[in-house]
């Protein structure tokens, strides 16, 4: 059995093919790596982008309603295109996925059916003066059990800062394999016991949890402010020490 303390293991070691691939695209080596990849914001299920807010050049993760989509061989070369467009309610967003398949994109068309909402991770790029997103990562936010939809309409979804190969959907996933096997004892934590109570903070533990898996806003605010404190409470220490030494 390993002696390597857990925030200390390799991602290749804990999620194979998942943890080299956000190690090549992300440079996040360890567990800890991973789970100090904070949340960039979170988002709710019928919560969708404001699309005016995209940067043309960013990897952006929207989430956005289906207006219409269709599918059309290709003029140049062999394969078939799938045109969508989506909206947030105000502006509209393109959405291009290009494959030799026609039953892949036949699939995707149906998936894509007008009033579906889904997230969608990409490139933001403009063509014709219209933004679009080319061949993006998509993940379609429905669920054949009605109770279970309603139960997660307030579900709120973590967004983490992305890379083209790698969208923050998929780094969720990656960080839940992780949180979900996550015990008290593999989170040293830096904060002595009697500061986190008489300042009211959360472990680093719990800390964990309620920021890449909070039910509530007050959950990963409390969680964020924990590990605020901690990161000036460190280096106050390391400048303390540095002053000690020079004396």
């Amino acid at each position: 059995m390993s002696t390597t303390p857990r925030l200390d293991r390799s991602l290749a070691r804990e999620l194979g093919p998942t943890g080299r691939a956000v190690e090549k695209h992300l440079g996040l080596r360890t567990v800890g790596d991973l789970l100090h990849h904070f949340p960039r914001r979170y988002a709710r299920r019928g919560e969708l982008t404001d699309i005016a807010s995209l940067v043309v050049g960013e990897v952006a993760t929207v989430f956005a309603e289906v207006v219409q989509a269709s599918v059309r061989p290709m003029r140049q070369r062999r394969g078939q295109i799938v045109q969508a467009t989506v909206t947030d309610g105000r502006r509209r967003l393109k959405l291009t996925f290009f494959t030799q398949n026609r039953g892949i994109a036949e699939h995707w068309a149906r998936q894509l059916s007008p009033g579906t909402q889904a997230m969608f991770s990409g490139k933001v790029d403009s063509y014709r003066g219209e933004l679009q997103l080319v061949h993006p990562e998509f993940e379609v936010l429905e669920d054949a059990d009605e109770s279970l939809v309603r139960a997660k309409a307030d579900e709120l979804i973590p967004v983490y800062p992305a890379a083209l190969k790698l969208p923050s959907m998929k780094i969720a996933k990656a960080v839940q394999t992780i949180v979900d096997t996550l015990g008290p004892e593999d989170v040293p934590d830096p904060v002595p016991p009697q500061v986190l109570r008489d300042r009211a903070l959360p472990s680093a533990a719990d800390a964990m949890l309620l920021i890449h898996r909070p039910t509530d806003d007050a959950q990963w605010r409390r969680a964020q402010k924990r590990f605020r404190f901690e990161e000036a409470l460190v280096l106050q220490t390391a400048l303390a020490r540095r002053r000690a030494s020079a004396m």
